[in-house]
C-alpha cells in the first residue's frame, strides 16, 4: 500500500475501527470466518456447516458496509474530511464529501484515501461512542448484533457435550442437570426440552461412550 502522511490513518484501518464499534460481537463473527473454528463443531452435516459459513461472511460484509456508510455520513456532514495525495504533485487533496471512497481510488491512479488521525480520533471519542454507533446500526439494519443461528435441540446437545464437557468426578445426574439448565438459559436453541426428555436424549447421545 502506498504511503500517506505520518499524521494520517488509512481509510481501510479507519473502516475496521468503526466496524468493531458498530458490531459488538465482532470477535465472534470474525472467528466464524475461519472454516476450522470450533463454532462449526455444532454442525455435523457438511451442508449445514457450509450454509453457516456463508451466512457468517454475509453478516461480515453487511457490517463492513455499515461501517462504510457511517464514515460516509460523517463526511457528508463535514465532520470528517477524506484526503488523498495528488498523483501529479504528491500534495494532499481533499476528497469531495459527496464522492464515494470505494469508487474514487481507481480514478485516482490507485492513490490511497486517508483521514487525518487527530480529527478521526476526536470523532471516535466524542460522537462515536458505542451507544451512539449501535443506535446508528439499529436505524440502518434493525439489529445491533450479528444474527445468531439457532440450533435444533439434538444439534445443540451435541454441541453442548463438546463445549461443556463432564468435569472430573462429576456424576451423570448432576452433569445432566447442569446441561439441562444451560439449555433452559440458552438463546441459541430453537426449543428447550423438558428434563425427562433431555435426560433420555442425553443417554441416547452418549450410549457409545458407556
Amino acid at each position: 500500500m502506498k504511503n500517506i502522511p505520518a499524521d494520517g490513518i488509512y481509510y481501510e484501518d479507519a473502516l475496521i475501527i468503526v466496524f468493531q464499534k458498530l458490531i459488538p460481537h465482532w470477535q465472534a463473527l470474525e472467528e466464524r470466518l475461519i472454516p476450522s473454528s470450533p463454532y462449526y463443531d455444532a454442525f455435523p452435516e457438511r451442508d449445514a456447516r457450509d450454509r453457516a459459513y456463508e451466512e457468517a461472511y454475509r453478516t461480515y460484509d453487511k457490517g463492513m458496509l455499515l461501517a462504510h456508510e457511517w464514515l460516509q455520513e460523517k463526511r457528508s456532514q463535514g465532520i470528517l474530511v477524506a484526503m488523498t495525495l495528488n498523483p501529479k504533485t504528491g500534495q494532499p487533496d481533499q476528497l469531495h464529501r459527496d464522492r464515494d471512497i470505494d469508487r474514487y481510488a481507481p480514478e485516482n491512479s490507485g492513490q490511497p484515501v486517508y483521514f487525518v488521525r487527530i480529527p478521526f480520533d476526536d470523532v471516535m471519542k466524542d460522537t462515536a461512542h458505542p451507544g451512539a454507533m449501535r443506535t446508528f446500526a439499529l436505524q440502518q439494519t434493525g439489529q445491533t448484533r450479528p444474527a445468531e443461528r439457532k440450533l435444533e435441540p439434538r444439534v445443540w446437545l451435541a454441541w453442548a457435550l463438546k463445549k461443556h464437557s463432564k468435569q472430573q468426578n462429576e456424576r451423570p445426574t448432576p452433569y445432566i442437570r447442569r446441561l439441562h439448565r444451560l439449555m433452559q438459559e440458552a438463546d441459541n436453541v430453537t426449543e428447550a426440552w423438558e428434563y425427562k426428555n433431555f435426560r433420555r436424549r442425553y443417554y441416547e447421545a452418549t450410549k457409545s461412550e458407556r
